[in-house]
Order: C-alpha cells, then sequence, then structure tokens
C-alpha cells in the first residue's frame, strides 16, 4: 500500500516526466496554469503538494487526466513510448485522411472516365 509521500513523490515525478516529454520547461507549464515557476518547481522537487484545484489545472495543461498524475505504475520510459506511439498514430491518421483523398479523387476520376466512354459508345 502506498504512503502518503510515496504518492506524493509519484505526483512530482509524474509532472516532471509529462511537462519533459511535452517539451514545456516549468515556465511554460507555469503560464499555462497560472502559476508562478516556482511553485511548480517545488511540486517537481516535492516540496509542496499540489491542491485539487491545482492538479486539474497542471493535468489539463499538460493534456492528461489528473488519474495520471497518480499512476506509480508507469515509469519514464513507458511515458516516452506512449507519447512516440500517441505521435505515430497522429501521423498515420494524416496519412490515412490523405490516401482517402486520393482514393475520392480517383473514385471521381474514374466515373468521368465511365461516363466519356459511355457518350461515345
Amino acid at each position: 500500500m502506498s504512503t502518503a509521500n510515496d504518492i506524493e513523490k509519484t505526483i512530482a515525478r509524474n509532472i516532471r516526466n509529462i511537462r519533459t516529454l511535452r517539451d514545456f520547461t516549468q515556465d511554460q507549464l507555469a503560464i499555462r496554469c497560472n502559476m508562478s515557476n516556482s511553485t511548480i518547481s517545488r511540486f517537481e522537487n516535492c516540496e509542496s503538494i499540489p491542491n485539487a484545484v491545482q492538479l486539474k489545472l497542471i493535468a489539463s495543461a499538460l493534456g492528461v487526466n489528473v488519474g495520471e498524475l497518480y499512476d506509480e505504475t508507469v515509469t519514464p520510459k513507458d511515458a516516452l513510448i506512449l507519447h512516440r506511439f500517441s505521435g505515430d498514430m497522429t501521423y498515420m491518421k494524416g496519412e490515412f485522411e490523405i490516401l482517402v483523398e486520393r482514393i475520392d479523387d480517383m473514385s471521381k476520376k474514374y466515373e468521368q472516365l465511365i461516363s466519356i466512354l459511355n457518350k461515345s459508345t
């Protein structure tokens, strides 16, 4: 069972890891959360504990849910893999959308060709 101190360390570690994965500086995260840079630093160094409202603001700014800040099972390596996978999926979605557009264009051209051929016969 996790102690309060373990949970605090997990939250601190996850704020830092997720912020780093998002390529945010402490200052950028602080601005997004309307907090000071020193407040973010104190949270990440386990010198202070964010309250519920602050946790919600931080999670929102980082693009995660509050539960992910408490998740002690995700290691920095796991988080990096998930971050890269998410990026790969975004890229693949973009490529898929381009492919669908090309198929639509080819389908329209095919229909035009069939129409021309039907008129000439």
